[in-house]
């Protein structure tokens, strides 16, 4: 497998941030870009995961950003 770009080890740092300081929305939207990168990268099933927990979270904390989530599951390739 090739190694992480930037962009993922960056994601991979602010979620763990965003995890240990109990930032919720942090952690969904870095799910979010994170399955976005990873889809760019033709990892799609990682990035559907990442999106699936984005959403659920998105959804508890009744964010719009859900439904951009859900067009993502719905046409990712």
């Amino acid at each position: 497998m090739r190694p992480w770009p930037p962009r993922l080890r960056y994601l991979d740092q602010a979620l763990e941030v965003n995890r240990v300081a109990g930032n919720r929305w942090g952690e969904a939207w870095t799910l979010a870009s994170r399955g976005k990168a990873l889809c760019d990268r033709g990892q799609l099933d990682a990035a559907r995961a990442h999106w699936r927990e984005a959403l659920a979270i998105f959804d508890q904390l009744g964010d719009p950003r859900s439904a951009e989530i859900r067009s993502y599951l719905n046409h990712a390739p």
